[in-house]
């Protein structure tokens, strides 16, 4: 969503800023935003950006870490999308999806959680959501049946049942998907952000194969998520902390989509009177 410094930018940084921290004070972090026993998170990530702030911490340490937190009576989601960028061009494309074989291009740390024997995905062709905990199934199971992001994605669930988002090493530019439940909401940017035309893309679950028509977002559509940024932290909606230089980010699902959609209208209305961003 964002850009980021360019290649021998990021390799100045990453030599002068040298700041660090251990797995405790992470998971006190992430305690004091609210992941906790019991809890239904959603994680996006950059396991670049983790071990760099966390030396020696693996993808499948963070994953112990996560799942120790919301315990035996929590869920914990990760988005798997096979692929980067545009979902109109992406699916354009006409790719098969392989719910079983087709791996995550969201980072290491989603690819790792996928292929754990106990965690299930959800069947939707792009934006699949893998998912460990008792409210995996009814969270996943009828993504494939609507539309991306709505009432029967893990993410409008989410957004609705006391959900958290959080970001490791990504914040809102980065990452969160949920901005989409937004504007799938809010009928004006709905019209201008998602694509008339359905496509149809060949979903195989094992033995299973059918047809799922997607109405992906628009290629190119202008956003300030600048503003959209600023307007979600200044509520409180959206929470950045940054220990030992690591991005740390959340927000609870029913409060972001509250703020979010009032943004939209508030765009919107600035939009009719002809002088405010897209």
């Amino acid at each position: 969503m964002s850009r980021r410094p360019g290649g021998a930018l990021r390799r100045l940084l990453v030599r002068v800023d040298r700041r660090r921290l251990g797995p405790e004070r992470l998971e006190r972090i992430l305690g004091e935003l609210g992941v906790r026993s019991g809890r239904t998170v959603l994680v996006h990530s950059s396991m670049d950006e983790v071990g760099r702030r966390l030396p020696g911490v693996d993808a499948l340490r963070v994953i112990d870490l996560l799942r120790g937190m919301v315990g035996g009576s929590g869920t914990l989601l990760m988005p798997t999308s096979p692929f980067v960028g545009s979902q109109e061009e992406y699916a354009r494309g006409a790719p098969t999806f392989d719910v079983r074989r087709t791996p995550s291009r969201l980072g290491l740390l989603t690819e790792v959680f996928r292929r754990l024997p106990e965690v299930t995905r959800s069947r939707h062709p792009t934006h699949s959501v893998a998912g460990l905990g008792p409210r995996a199934r009814e969270l996943l199971s009828q993504h494939h049946l609507g539309t991306t992001f709505g009432p029967t994605s893990p993410f409008h669930k989410l957004a609705f049942s006391d959900g958290l988002i959080v970001g490791l090493g990504v914040g809102m530019r980065q990452a969160f998907t949920i901005w989409h439940v937004v504007e799938e909401l809010h009928p004006p940017t709905r019209r201008r952000v998602f694509a008339r035309e359905g496509y149809p893309l060949e979903v195989i679950d094992g033995a299973d194969r059918y047809i799922c028509r997607c109405h992906p977002l628009r290629a190119n559509v202008r956003r300030d998520f600048g503003a959209l940024e600023r307007a979600l932290l200044g509520s409180g909606a959206l929470k950045y902390r940054r220990p030992g230089g690591l991005l740390v980010a959340a927000a609870e699902g029913r409060d972001f989509v509250a703020a979010g959609l009032a943004h939209c209208e508030q765009s919107a209305a600035g939009r009719r009177r002809g002088h405010a961003p897209e």
